[in-house]
């Protein structure tokens, strides 16, 4: 926990939630869980 950046975590959090990875979903070779709800933006 020494080297946890709460800035780094802050930038990295954001481009996660703002990249686009439905390409990747076909690549997926284990059984998957997907939850999602209709009020979900991400």
């Amino acid at each position: 926990m020494s080297d946890f950046h709460p800035i780094g975590f802050r930038l990295m959090a954001t481009a996660l939630a703002h990249a686009d990875t439905r390409d990747l979903l076909p690549t997926i070779r284990v059984p998957t869980l997907l939850v999602w709800g209709d009020a979900d933006a991400r």
